[in-house]
């Protein structure tokens, strides 16, 4: 997301609000690089797939 966010002037993350919904925050920094758009990426949703039925890591909208 940080990449397309960078690439696209127009790209743009909305929140997302699913209630009873089990999540994790973001990792905004790994091996020294720091997110650059870390505010609107803190917008998605990290799931883990043990924790659902789907396999679906990021919602995003």
């Amino acid at each position: 997301m940080d990449y397309l966010l960078s690439k696209r002037e127009n790209a743009k993350i909305e929140k997302i609000e699913i209630p009873n919904l089990k999540k994790s925050q973001i990792i905004s920094e790994y091996n020294g690089y720091k997110l650059k758009h870390e505010e609107e990426i803190k917008n998605t949703i990290r799931l883990w797939p043990w924790e659902l039925i789907q396999k679906v890591f990021i919602l995003q909208r």
